[in-house]
């Protein structure tokens, strides 16, 4: 999922204004499953999260009742929630640099205290977070997202010959996001923007 500067309230206050929704297997720990969760498009060094929202994954489980064509998920009842809130933002040295701490719940009411963009990120018995500023790179076909918008068809109607179409990827500054941390380098084909802050989480120990 993703959804970008889209509304009044998260363009007059961007660190509230989610981006980018992952949801994936960890390839690290089998068993695990990972949620990434994008805030803040275009972050830039020392942007925090807020102090005044909350952080919120909303889980619940579904089932494939049927194959083949035409069979759809059907969605469980049961809800798990994983809320993160930060403190008010302290000053730590003379040179005014800012720290922040934050408190990630999860569903079975345990709770993990870490410090916003400590790379080690904080860890209890079946879950592990981290939340800071991430590289968060943006591939984007230019070409084709013009040629939709002008002819409001989906359908490609560039080169036909094998002819690579022209397209460019974008890059702008970094985003906020919360959860634990995963791998994310920037491709050597693509210019980077700077880091979101992510926001990820993964466990076990609780049901998902």
């Amino acid at each position: 999922m993703s959804d970008h500067n889209n509304s009044p309230r998260g363009v007059a206050e961007p660190a509230i204004d989610i981006g980018d929704s992952y949801v994936f297997p960890s390839p690290s720990r089998p068993g695990r499953m990972v949620l990434v969760m994008t805030v803040f498009p275009n972050a830039q060094p020392g942007a925090l999260f807020s102090d005044a929202a909350s952080y919120r994954f909303r889980v619940r489980p579904v089932t494939v009742p049927a194959s083949g064509p035409g069979s759809r998920f059907e969605v469980g009842p049961d809800e798990y929630d994983i809320t993160c809130t930060f403190a008010v933002p302290v000053t730590t040295d003379a040179a005014g640099k800012f720290a922040q701490e934050g408190t990630c719940t999860l569903p079975n009411g345990a709770t993990i205290s870490f410090r916003v963009n400590d790379v080690h990120g904080a860890e209890v018995p079946g879950a592990r977070v981290f939340a800071g500023l991430r590289m968060d790179p943006l591939f984007n076909d230019s070409t084709g997202y013009v040629e939709t918008l002008a002819t409001r068809s989906t359908a490609p109607t560039g080169p036909t010959d094998g002819t690579p179409w022209a397209s460019s990827s974008s890059s702008t500054s970094p985003r906020c996001s919360a959860g634990r941390r995963e791998r994310c380098s920037p491709s050597p084909r693509k210019r980077s923007r700077p880091a979101s802050s992510r926001c990820a989480w993964t466990g076990s120990g609780v049901p998902l």
